[in-house]
Parts: structure tokens; sequence; C-alpha cells
């Protein structure tokens, strides 16, 4: 009877173990960086694709000098887009970070993440 037991909180062990790991086999996210001038009161639009119902974008790291600095939805084309527009009269390094996450089948969590770091070099 003992050596029941012990073979069955074995195999319990190793059951909770290896499902223990499957959920935590998340795939590292890729980044991309993207390097851009822009004239100091000029507007940048960056185009993110299309997502699904379960998929979408979010600034994961705001820009830091910026009066407009946002993802938005654009309803007649299903188009994801992101706007930067520098603070006024502002020169110098800003950036910002986007998550994407695409994917899902409705069911499951995202499985294509990517990190879109875009770099700006604002000039006079």
């Amino acid at each position: 009877m003992k050596i029941k037991l012990f073979f069955l909180l074995i195999f319990a062990g190793t059951l909770f173990i290896t499902q223990g790991c499957a959920e935590n086999d998340v795939t590292e996210p890729v980044t991309s960086t993207i390097y851009v001038n822009l004239a100091s009161n000029d507007t940048y639009e960056y185009d993110l694709g299309v997502f699904g119902d379960e998929e979408g974008a979010t600034i994961i790291k705001q820009a830091s000098f910026y009066r407009i600095s946002k993802i938005d939805n654009l309803m007649t084309d299903s188009k994801t887009m992101y706007t930067y527009l520098p603070s006024q009269d502002y020169v110098g390094k800003d950036e910002v970070e986007i998550k994407t996450a695409r994917g899902s089948d409705g069911a499951s969590a995202n499985t294509d993440i990517e990190i879109i770091r875009i770099v700006f070099t604002v000039l006079k």
C-alpha cells in the first residue's frame, strides 16, 4: 500500500511540474528599433497595421517631450496608427516603446509579441 501511494505521489508531482513548465514557455518578444529624424514642429506617423479583436498595441514607455504621442484605431480602413508630435520648438532626442500583440485565435493568448522602439532626433 505504501509503495502504491509513493508512486502515486511521484506521478502527481511530475505531472504538476510538467504542467507548470509548459505554461512558462513564453517566447521572448521581438524587439526592433526605428530611427527617425524629424523637424521640431512636424508630425510623425507609424502604421502598426491591422489587429484582430483580441489583438492590439499599447505604449509601454511613453515619450518624454511631446504634444501628441498616441495610438489610434482608424475605423475607416481598420489600421492602427501611432502619432508623435514633439513639444513646441523642442530640439533633441526622444523615444517611445510600443508593444504589439498578435496571434490570438480568440481562445488563447497572443503568441506574436513585438516591442517597437522609435528613437526620434528632433531637429530645428
